[in-house]
Parts: C-alpha cells; sequence; structure tokens
C-alpha cells in the first residue's frame, strides 16, 4: 500500500542479488549442490516464474472450489453412502499424506534457502507452501471423516509409533534430510509428482467417487491441481542438468533409488485401496500402475530423455515382477497383523474374489488357499512382527510370503536385512546413511501382542475385524 491510499501491484518475481556481508558460498553452501555441474546458476529458469501475488490469486480460488463441495457432503450426511470398508482404508491412507506433505513442505523450504539458483529457490518457496495447504486440507479431511466414523483421531501418534506408518516416515523423513537439494528435487519433483502423484491423486479420488467418498475425491483432486507445478519444476531441472554429460551418473542414481523406495513404501500401500478397501471397483491396482506409472512415466518422460543417457529406473522390471501379488501379499499380511493394527480389516466378499480372479490370472495359485483356510476358520493371527525391512520399513514378504526375496548385507559387524533386492542396493550404495537408523525392527522385534498395542499407542477398540453388522 502506498501512501497516499493507492494500491502496488508487487512486480518482483526473482531472487536475484548478491550478499554483501557474507560470500555466497557461506549463504549458499557447496554441500548442498555437491557434484552437479551448471555453468551460471543466475541462468537457471522456471517454467512458470509466478509473482507472489500471481501465486495466491490462484491458490485462492483453488480453495474457493474445495471447501463448499466439503461442507456440503458434510450437510447432508454423504457419509451414509461410503461403505465401512473404505473408512478404515483411508485411515491408513491419510497419516501417509500428512507425513508425506509435511516432509515436503520442510524439504522445499530448505531447497528455497540453500539452492543455488534463485529462480529454483523462488519455485520451491511456493512449492513449500502448497505442501502446507495439502496438508491442512488433509486435516480438513480428517475433520469430516472423524463424524463418520471412530479412529481417525489419533493418527499423529500412529504416524510417530506404528510399525505400519514406519515406512512413510523412513522415506520421507530421509528424504526431508537430505544434504543435496537436487537430490530432493529427483526425489520429490520427478519421482513423486512425476511417477506417482496421479496414482495417488487422480487414481485413487476416482475410486472414493465411486464409493460416494465425494468430499474426499475433490480434496485430492485440488491437492493434484498443484502438482502441473511441481512437475515442471522436476522436468525442467532434469532436463537442464542432464544437457551436461558429468551430471548423469548421479541423477541415474537417485532416479534408481527414489523410484524404488516409493514403488515400494508409497505406491504398494496405495495399491490396497482400489483392490481391497473399495468396495465398488472399477480398475485393479495393476492396472492403475500400468497407466499411471509405465505408460505415463517411462514410456512418455524417461523414454524421451533416453538422447541425454538417462536410463529407465534400474529395479523397474523388479516393480513389474510385483504387480500382480503385491496389494494381495501387503493385505494378506496384514490382516495377520489385525490385532495390532489401528484400522480394521475384513475377509474378502464373494464379489471381491471374482475381481480379483478376474483381474489377477495368478491370484487363486498365489493367494487363494490363505483365503479358504480364513473362511475355514482359522484366523491366521499372528503372535508377533515378522521381520521388518531394514531400508523400506515394510515386512519382508514379498512377492509372496511363501517365496520372500530376503536379502542381507553385512556392515560394520552387523547384518541387515531387506524386502527386496531394490532395497538392499540402496543400502550398500548408502551404508554410512543408513546403518545407524532406529527402525521398527529393532524396536519391536519379539514383543508380544499387547506390549506391541502398548509401544504403538493403540487404544482399546482399535484393530480386529469389522463387525457383520456394517456394510462392507
Amino acid at each position: 500500500m502506498m501512501g497516499n491510499g493507492m494500491k502496488t501491484k508487487s512486480r518482483a518475481k526473482q531472487l536475484y542479488w548478491k550478499p554483501s556481508y557474507v560470500d555466497l558460498d557461506a549463504m549458499y553452501p557447496p554441500l548442498a549442490s555437491a557434484g552437479i555441474q551448471f555453468d551460471d546458476w543466475d541462468k537457471w529458469d522456471d517454467p512458470f516464474n509466478l509473482s507472489y501475488r500471481q501465486y495466491i490469486d490462484v491458490q485462492a480460488k483453488k480453495e474457493v472450489g474445495y471447501h463448499p463441495v466439503r461442507e456440503s457432503f458434510e450437510r447432508y450426511k454423504g457419509d451414509q453412502h461410503v461403505p465401512a470398508r473404505w473408512y478404515d482404508g483411508m485411515k491408513l491412507v491419510f497419516p501417509y499424506l500428512q507425513t508425506a506433505e509435511v516432509a515436503a513442505g520442510r524439504a522445499h523450504a530448505r531447497t528455497a534457502r540453500y539452492a543455488p539458483a534463485p529462480a529454483l529457490r523462488a519455485a520451491a518457496f511456493y512449492q513449500s507452501i502448497d505442501e502446507m495447504r495439502h496438508f491442512q486440507n488433509h486435516t480438513y479431511e480428517l475433520r469430516t471423516y472423524t463424524q463418520a466414523d471412530s479412529g481417525f483421531d489419533n493418527w499423529a501418534a500412529w504416524r510417530d509409533h506404528h510399525f505400519a506408518m514406519g515406512p512413510a516416515r523412513y522415506i520421507f523423513e530421509d528424504l526431508m534430510n537430505a544434504d543435496n537439494v537436487f537430490e530432493t528435487i529427483m526425489a520429490l519433483n520427478i519421482c513423486v509428482e512425476v511417477v506417482f502423484t496421479n496414482l495417488i491423486f487422480v487414481g485413487i479420488p476416482s475410486v472414493g467417487a465411486l464409493n460416494g467418498d465425494t468430499a474426499m475425491a475433490q480434496e485430492m483432486l485440488t491437492t493434484q491441481s498443484d502438482e502441473t507445478r511441481h512437475m515442471a519444476i522436476g522436468q525442467s531441472t532434469l532436463r537442464t542438468l542432464l544437457r551436461d554429460e558429468r551430471n548423469v551418473e548421479q541423477l541415474q542414481y537417485w532416479l534408481d533409488k527414489w523410484f524404488w523406495l516409493q514403488h515400494r513404501a508409497v505406491a504398494g500401500p496405495i495399491g490396497m485401496i482400489p483392490d481391497y478397501f473399495a468396495k465398488r471397483k472399477y480398475i485393479s491396482y495393476q492396472q492403475m500402475y500400468q497407466r499411471y506409472v509405465i505408460d505415463n512415466f517411462i514410456a512418455g518422460m524417461v523414454d524421451d530423455l533416453a538422447e541425454f543417457g538417462l536410463k529407465q529406473p534400474r529395479f523397474l522390471e523388479d516393480a513389474k515382477a510385483e504387480l500382480p501379488d503385491y496389494s494381495h501379499t501387503l493385505y494378506r499380511t496384514l490382516f495377520q497383523y489385525k490385532n495390532v493394527l489401528f484400522n480394521q480389516m475384513f475377509v474378502p466378499t464373494d464379489e471381491d474374489m471374482e475381481f480379483f480372479t478376474s483381474n489377477y490370472p495368478t491370484f487363486e495359485a498365489n493367494h487363494g488357499q490363505f483365503w479358504d483356510e480364513v473362511r475355514n476358520g482359522d484366523p491366521k493371527d499372528l503372535p508377533q512382527l515378522a521381520m521388518l525391512c531394514q531400508m523400506c520399513g515394510l515386512p519382508c514378504v514379498f512377492p509372496v510370503p511363501e517365496r520372500a526375496n530376503v536379502q542381507c548385507s553385512m556392515y560394520d559387524g552387523k547384518a541387515f536385512w531387506f524386502c527386496s533386492n531394490g532395497c538392499k542396493y540402496i543400502f550398500d550404495h548408502e551404508p554410512y546413511r543408513y546403518a545407524a537408523r532406529v527402525t521398527m525392527e529393532k524396536t519391536l522385534n519379539g514383543l508380544s501382542v499387547p506390549e506391541i498395542r502398548s509401544a504403538m499407542r493403540l487404544t482399546p477398540g482399535t484393530g480386529g475385524l469389522l463387525t457383520a453388522d456394517k456394510d462392507i
């Protein structure tokens, strides 16, 4: 506001200045971009190049479009049209999302502070605010869920203490604390935004709307509306850095690493939603993954960048080989841990089994006997947790529990166990980064069910099976 009462618009879109009180290396430490080569950081380009005023105007319109849908859902009792099982799936999804959004916000705040390119600092600043908007809207959605079902109110404690949330914590805390801001860009703006957000924020809301959860569908779509800008940051960064062949090896490793970790610890758990927690189904997780990950990302952007020397993710074939079993292996494993969960599980119905056998040709051979035995009265409960991967935090049960691909590495005289070739490869590449982590494997190993429940802050009544009187 000017002194005469007239308004003036901000025209600042970039942050180009050199400090006079310290040198540039003190202000933007070389560690933050170590190993990455670029001639003139001032020439870095942001495809959107927004002013702050423009950014606020765009985001305000998105908020106006989302909240009336949520309020209408609450006012007209939309929860009455949502199957009970869907809510128990969302109890797994939203603590994951909250963990991811907070970590992404902090990671990009760090990028906005330490990135050597002024335009990248400005773009990261806007994305950091985006992630906080997402977190707040997820919290609104949790408020809506709390009015319809119990078990959503203690999500923060489960995020911090429950083994099912361990994978989200490990991957996103690791991402948030990466020394190199360009690893953050590869992990978030390429592997999260370009590779997996359509799976989460387009595929899942489509299934949610089919199951009556229109508030969640709108909330996730308003989140996804920011991802175009986030993707552009990642794509422009990657294309720019690949012009210097000295960057290719480092960028390839980050792509290999973060693609695998997010396939394992983000996309996999999401896969249970369309296959199991959605009562009304229209697409399998395998089909969803094929559409949004393989066809869109692998056959699109990665293949286009092959001329610069970038290859497909190292463990892409391993990921594809797991798809016929991933959601089924994870669901049946959690079913065996139902007495130490914060959500409730259920025995698949006849309609579910028909969907599985028609969409997964190997389902009956690999998983049918398990569910036959459950239907004949075997609860399949386990008295302790199985071995958890010391990289991703998931149980070492893949591709199927009967033929688990368990891997081991020795470091500093100690054995470390992993669920896959990919997790072992990452540990072997950076053992100094991961060997000292205190994982759930170390804190929960050997405890009984009551001890596990106490350690994970589970309140009475959580976990177990959905009751027969509910519409599952």
